[in-house]
């Protein structure tokens, strides 16, 4: 079995969340009351029985970031620093382009954005080691049961195999819907087909690498002429600022899903704060 590196995005300033977050204190680093760890160093620990993680961040929180890995304990593989924010899709990327360099081309990568909570995650990280092999040949998605008409997620619809559920609970994708209007939310949520994109992916390195060649071919080639641990500014304001899921996922084929009954929520914008506060006990 091939590793699993976590990759950690943590570049995020929190406008959405202004003026309880902001770009000198955004909301990764709000410590939680239910365990007085930050929503970056819970993400970290959600991860800890994999590889060493590579954590993207910005330039400005670099310093913050390697203080609180050594507040766990936690020595990363690399700290990767923008030197200014291009969305998921450059971030992860960069990641790629690090284990390119040095070679470690048989791990598989396990993308955590940092402003998400889990009420409990001992079950997360056994449903992610169960998908390991299905990750060298396609991307693997972790599908959220719907509550109620988000515009905020993305939408992973599975395609119907006789009308049965997989009882594995790995589903083929039959589409990927960034941030729909309500109404068509409210349509997902109704179909039964469709689930909450959580924002968290398993991909294998090769399979990583194909997709960015196949549907970000320019980005990827900008990309190979940066050096991740010292980013060029001209460089990078060339890279296009594009989110993954616009980017990969709405396009991709052959994508996989797997269910999780995890307790889980985005709190990036006041919206899904409110609407979890109470039950995530979330901030101090």
């Amino acid at each position: 079995m091939s590793e699993i590196i976590p990759i950690i995005l943590c570049g995020g300033a929190g406008r959405r969340l202004a003026p309880l977050s902001s770009p000198a204190r955004p909301k990764q680093f709000f410590t939680l009351k239910k365990n007085g760890l930050t929503l970056f160093q819970d993400t970290v620990r959600r991860a800890a029985c994999f590889a060493a993680p590579i954590i993207v961040t910005a330039q400005g929180y670099k310093d913050i970031v390697a203080a609180q890995l050594r507040q766990i304990d936690v020595k990363p593989q690399a700290i990767i620093a923008e030197p200014l924010s291009c969305n998921t899709g450059p971030a992860i990327a960069l990641a790629l382009r690090y284990l390119q360099m040095r070679k470690m081309h048989e791990g598989s990568l396990l993308v955590l954005p940092c402003d998400h909570v889990m009420d409990d995650f001992t079950a997360f990280a056994p449903l992610v080691a169960q998908n390991e092999d299905i990750a060298q040949k396609h991307i693997v998605l972790f599908g959220i049961t719907p509550v109620r008409a988000q515009t905020e997620y993305g939408y992973i619809e599975i395609a119907m195999e006789g009308g049965e559920e997989n009882k594995t609970g790995l589903h083929e994708v039959a589409s990927f819907t960034e941030k729909p209007r309500k109404a068509l939310a409210r349509s997902y949520v109704q179909s039964g087909r469709h689930y909450w994109n959580s924002g968290i992916f398993l991909m294998g390195y090769n399979v990583a690498v194909d997709a960015y060649r196949e549907y970000a071919p320019a980005m990827w080639f900008q990309i190979q002429n940066l050096d991740p641990l010292s980013i060029d500014r001209a460089g990078y304001e060339a890279v296009a600022n594009r989110g993954f899921d616009r980017l990969i996922l709405e396009c991709a084929q052959d994508i996989r899903m797997q269910h999780s009954d995890v307790h889980w929520a985005d709190i990036g914008s006041w919206r899904m704060f409110l609407h979890n506060i109470f039950k995530f006990h979330i901030f101090k």
